[in-house]
């Protein structure tokens, strides 16, 4: 009678098992009428196996035990680990700011996913929002992390302009310009223009953020007044969006219109004189009508009521 062989056994797939897995070891060689005794004394041609451990096994036919296989080894490997994340600096972020998220436990081998779909360990930050991320590794995905919640500050420095007294709109610091340039001294939150030009103001927040405003363009030269600006008038006013302005037949390059935030709301070319003005649908508020005349500007005050 023939001796009983030497079993032969494989793994099918991987010897390393992630938590929860199953590694399968066959034996090869099997011979007729024989059985299979594994080293955990388990029988069957195959074998479902989740320690970790060294594996052999032994055909079993009329001759008896044949001699021990080749060994298996089943390793462990370890669950991929649930990331931590945290903020480099504030995460209330000022117009125009960001911040850098990071994860602080990245694992050998692991890959970064954020909530965003973005990857890499650093991910940064300019929008509103709650981030998470996940660590990937040769076991998948780990547990989402910990949320960071990043918000937007809304800051957008504005002012009112009365005349020639310029009023900014809260903060901690002021600074104003003309043409772009800072004013000595003008560090309040009012200020009185005394110059032609555009006038902005810069501020700083309570919180830090620091932006500047729309520019207003302004006429506020103290000197002799011409012909043109003696005779400038503004009518009806207060009104209900219409207005006719009057400057005794001169050449007016244009009229520009701004609401009290300095923002520009239209811009007339060539107006003429009885020329009717049309606020469209403007709510009721304080408006600022420029014209543009001889190389200089004047700025008159304009009530719009209800309508």
């Amino acid at each position: 009678l023939p001796a009983t062989p030497t079993a032969e056994i494989a793994a099918v797939g991987a010897t390393g098992l992630c938590p929860g897995q199953t590694a399968v070891l066959n034996v090869g060689n099997a011979c007729s009428g024989c059985t299979v005794v594994w080293s955990n004394q388990q029988t069957g041609l195959s074998l479902d196996v989740t320690a970790t451990g060294n594996y052999t096994a032994q055909l079993s036919g009329v001759c008896g035990l044949g001699p021990v296989s080749n060994a298996i080894e089943i390793s462990a490997l370890p669950a991929t680990p649930t990331a931590e994340i945290a903020a480099v600096g504030s995460t209330a972020l000022c117009p125009g700011q960001s911040t850098t998220l990071n994860v602080v436990n990245a694992c050998s081998g692991c890959s970064v996913v954020w909530s965003t779909q973005e990857t890499g360990l650093t991910f940064e930050v300019s929008q509103a929002g709650v981030y998470t991320a996940q660590l990937s590794g040769v076991c998948g995905f780990g547990s989402v992390s910990n949320p960071i919640e990043v918000t937007n500050i809304a800051f957008q420095p504005r002012f009112a302009a009365v005349g020639c007294r310029l009023t900014a709109s809260s903060g901690a610091q002021y600074q104003w310009l003309l043409d772009g340039q800072p004013i000595p001294g003008a560090t309040t939150k009012e200020y009185v223009a005394t110059q032609q030009g555009l006038y902005a103001v810069q501020i700083t927040s309570s919180d830090g953020c620091r932006g500047l405003s729309t520019a207003l363009q302004l006429d506020c030269t103290v000197g002799t007044e011409s012909p043109l600006w003696s005779a400038l008038r503004l009518w009806p006013n207060p009104n209900t969006g219409r207005f006719y302005l009057s400057f005794s037949g001169a050449s007016v390059e244009q009229v520009t219109v701004y609401n009290c935030f300095g923002q520009l709301l239209k811009t007339i070319p060539n107006p003429v004189e009885g020329q009717q003005f049309d606020l469209d649908d403007a709510p009721a508020g304080v408006y600022w009508v420029t014209l543009h005349a001889q190389g200089r500007q004047r700025t008159l005050r304009c009530v719009v009521t209800s309508k």
